[in-house]
């Protein structure tokens, strides 16, 4: 398989949201975000509602306009 299986359940979930992103439900993400100084960075939770998924530049875009990249998301819950 190459995912893990963290991998292919933040998959699945996305495909969820997707499924429902007209209703622009609340989810909670947990995702790193990059230090820009130096190498590692910090994990972030958030509960936000998704406004599209740029599938393009392979992010997802929240209602009040943070980016975040899908390949830095450990976790999504719809809540």
């Amino acid at each position: 398989q190459g995912y893990s299986s963290a991998a292919s359940d933040v998959y699945k979930r996305q495909q969820l949201i997707q499924s429902k992103i007209k209703e622009q439900p609340q989810i909670e993400i947990t995702y790193f975000v990059p230090d820009e100084r130096k190498e590692g960075g910090k994990y972030e939770t958030i509960k936000n509602s998704i406004k599209k998924i740029d599938e393009y530049k392979n992010k997802l875009i929240m209602i009040d306009g943070l980016s975040i990249s899908i390949n830095e998301i450990i976790d999504i819950q719809v809540l």
